[in-house]
């Protein structure tokens, strides 16, 4: 640079390359989980018949588990439950929470 400090160049490294790689991967298996849920529902078409936008329909499953089955599911994934709360006093979850919040580790690792 005339006025300034010099540039900075960046070289990316094969480990970088790689790293590249794996997140494209993760997001093309993100993205076509997420298409499995979403439907197309027409559009809107301009005056020559371009496309303006697309409307999807999304469709949410959602279930619940009991506290009980959420330590199962993690003690079988290798996991330890570590404390529930309640997701909007932070108190311990009772049968009116609406979400709770489970705070979980690997087994054996120390928070």
């Amino acid at each position: 640079a005339i006025n300034g400090k010099r540039r900075t160049y960046y070289r990316i490294t094969e480990q970088g390359r790689q790293y590249y790689r794996e997140k494209c991967a993760e997001w093309t298996l993100t993205k076509e989980v997420v298409e499995k849920f979403i439907k197309e529902d027409g559009g809107l078409s301009g005056e020559n018949g371009e496309e303006l936008f697309r409307r999807f329909r999304e469709s949410h499953f959602q279930r619940a588990y009991t506290l009980e089955n959420i330590k199962t599911i993690l003690c079988n994934a290798g996991m330890e439950y570590v404390l529930a709360y309640d997701a909007f006093t932070r108190t311990p979850p009772h049968e009116k929470s609406e979400r709770v919040y489970v705070v979980a580790r690997e087994k054996g690792k120390i928070i």
